[in-house]
């Protein structure tokens, strides 16, 4: 079995690592989160019962229950575009391509090729806008030369209609508390690197968000430059999903709480200088993996330039990140004054995002953290 969900879930990228019974964790915020692999995880939050994760939107496992590969199942001139843009970069023969999982996002293929393996994603709605941002981020991220990320090496569309992306695959496996304290480590270095300096980045210099808009999950990520953090978070990240989910579901308490919280966000950083920091921007636990002799590999993000501290908030919200991993991480970059209170700032923008992706099985719990927020 694979676990699906954020407390320790597997990814489309992830070698089977977990074979759990039921398991408790208390997480950094002193919450219960309850994992069993035939149910999925919930969290107990001062009383209120939060829903099991979802499992499908996010991400599933690499192979099926069964352990065996899935055949290719797109359509021919999918597999014939995708071959075309692997010859580009110097594949000759394509030996065999396997379904390797996916999600109601993307479907995700592996390629063995006389060059070895490249993992492809594919997705036959979306134009490829999208795996460009996620191509954008990693190379980024590789350029920090800190924490081990997939090399993208090509994005394109589909004559059918679609688009893919052809990255680096990496042998993934378990994660041991080595690898977790070598996260720490080494993603405090991405967030200590300096702003990247080739031309057309020297300019952003100083500056907050990413070169092109993202997504985080389905959800549209707005990245347009801002020279202030707490205007960026509050119009790019806060104001736009409390928006959507008011459109949405139409709840007076939760936008009159909302509009109190944007008011007085400045508060929250009173006495703290925040400086552009690279992040990954969705590391929850499924996302990343042990590599090669342990290390740490992290994958699909939704990058921009923004407060260091907001790459902790998901990872603190469902589990699967160590005390090890937070130590090593805070011996290298230490907690600022009013860093707790930030912390549930920035989980409520996941929370929010939550809401809008699965509906209103996380409206009690956002309004819950507005409360504390704005009490």
């Amino acid at each position: 079995r694979f676990c699906q969900c954020h407390c320790v879930g597997a990814s489309m990228h992830r070698e089977p690592a977990f074979n759990l019974p039921l398991v408790s964790y208390r997480t950094h915020r002193g919450n219960i989160l309850h994992h069993d692999h035939d149910s999925g995880c919930r969290t107990f939050v001062r009383g209120r019962k939060l829903p099991a994760m979802k499992s499908g939107l996010l991400r599933t496992p690499l192979n099926s229950g069964t352990g065996t590969m899935a055949i290719f199942s797109s359509s021919r001139s999918s597999q014939q575009d995708i071959t075309k843009e692997l010859e580009k970069i110097g594949v000759k023969e394509v030996q065999k391509v396997s379904s390797v999982g996916g999600g109601c996002i993307n479907d995700a293929y592996l390629y063995e090729t006389d060059k070895g393996p490249f993992f492809v994603k594919m997705n036959s709605r979306i134009d490829k806008s999208m795996f460009e941002a996620e191509a954008e981020g990693l190379k980024c991220m590789h350029a920090t030369n800190t924490v081990r990320v997939p090399m993208p090496y090509a994005v394109g569309s589909l004559s059918s209609g679609g688009s893919f992306l052809i990255m680096e695959k990496l042998p993934l496996g378990r994660v041991s508390s080595s690898t977790q304290r070598r996260l720490g480590q080494e993603l405090a270095q991405m967030h200590l690197a300096p702003m990247p300096t080739d031309g057309r980045r020297e300019k952003f210099k100083g500056k907050f968000g990413f070169f092109v808009d993202n997504t985080i999950g389905s959800t549209p990520q707005l990245n347009g430059w801002m020279d202030d953090w707490v205007e960026f978070y509050r119009d790019r990240r806060l104001r736009f999903q409390l928006d959507l989910a008011v459109r949405k579901f139409g709840d007076r308490e939760l936008r009159e709480k909302g509009a109190k919280l944007l008011d007085i966000l400045p508060k929250f950083f009173e006495g703290v200088e925040v400086t552009p920091s690279l992040i990954h921007g969705d590391l929850w636990s499924g996302n990343y993996a042990g590599g090669m002799d342990e290390e740490p590999v992290i994958f699909d993000p939704a990058c921009y330039f923004g407060h260091h501290e907001a790459e902790l908030s998901i990872m603190r919200m469902f589990g699967g990140f160590s005390d090890t991993f937070f130590q090593a991480y805070h011996e290298r970059i230490p907690k600022a004054p009013g860093f707790e209170k930030r912390a549930l700032l920035y989980q409520l923008y996941h929370y929010l995002n939550h809401l809008n992706l699965f509906g209103t099985d996380y409206l009690g719990y956002c309004v819950d953290i507005l409360d504390d927020l704005t009490r």
